[in-house]
């Protein structure tokens, strides 16, 4: 599975979403990728950092944000390898 997610949110950030889809053992695997207007570079390796696997910044390539999740969700995830 995946989740795609802003980092400009009303009640939880996106930083925090991705800390805590990362910590949960249930959702560790999942692919993470993020869609925002953001495009600075310290938001971009902060959400590295926390465990984004992808960053897009708005507007979005739609062709390329799908190629992307394709290739993020056909390749084995284990929680062991993020």
């Amino acid at each position: 599975g995946a989740v795609v997610t802003d980092l400009e949110m009303p009640r939880v950030n996106g930083y925090e979403l991705l800390a805590a889809v990362r910590a949960r053992p249930e959702t560790a695997g999942l692919a993470l990728l993020v869609m925002t207007t953001r495009a600075g570079e310290k938001h971009q390796r902060l959400a590295f950092q926390l465990g984004a696997d992808d960053y897009f910044t708005k507007p979005v390539n739609e062709a390329l944000l799908l190629r992307r999740l394709g290739s993020l969700l056909a390749a084995p995830r284990s929680p062991e390898t993020i």
